[in-house]
């Protein structure tokens, strides 16, 4: 009897052990693995926009394709010295499309809650507003848009160790059609 409760006690502290192996945090990617870490995927919401459509959104995909768990800075619209994104249009006569500063003037500080963990193989969503192109956008056709994330910011003073870097997204096309 005695020997069963030890046996009990020690299958329990294993289990325990290996149950923190498995769930805690990956270690420290080497700076080579983090350059291919994170992929920029863009995504359109829609193929076809109307001239008289107010929303023109984007679907901004971040993927982990490390095997570590990475921080990544969503905080974009609060100081482009610090992280940002922006996105290079083309219009159909093929004119680079000016991007208006994409600033919140009225955004709390920076915090812990601006940066987001990714697990492995896992990949964080945002939908981004891009009504500039609408405000610009005077021409039917096809446009061709690129996304660039920049993060100069690691967050340490919140606990985090984002990733730092520059990354370029996959180049879309959508239509913007006359309403008419």
């Amino acid at each position: 009897m005695k020997y069963l409760g030890l046996r009990l006690y020690l299958i329990v502290i294993l289990l325990c052990m290996w149950s923190f192996i498995a769930y805690s945090e990956s270690p420290k990617p080497t700076p080579e693995e983090l350059k291919t870490a994170i992929t920029l995927e863009i995504v359109p919401t829609k193929e076809r926009f109307l001239t008289k459509d107010r929303l023109f959104h984007i679907k901004v995909l971040f993927k982990n394709r490390s095997p570590h768990v990475l921080w990544v800075n969503r905080a974009y619209d609060y100081s482009p010295s610090l992280s940002e994104l922006t996105f290079d249009t083309v219009s159909p006569s093929g004119k680079r499309m000016p991007q208006a500063f994409h600033f919140e003037p009225r955004r709390p500080d920076l915090n812990k809650g601006d940066f987001i963990k990714i697990r492995s193989g896992q990949t964080y969503e945002a939908l981004e507003d891009i009504k500039w192109v609408y405000l610009s956008a005077k021409e039917t056709g096809t446009y061709k848009i690129t996304a660039t994330y920049k993060n100069n910011h690691t967050g340490k003073e919140f606990g985090v160790d984002a990733w730092v870097g520059e990354i370029k997204s996959n180049t879309v096309t959508f239509e913007v059609v006359s309403d008419q």
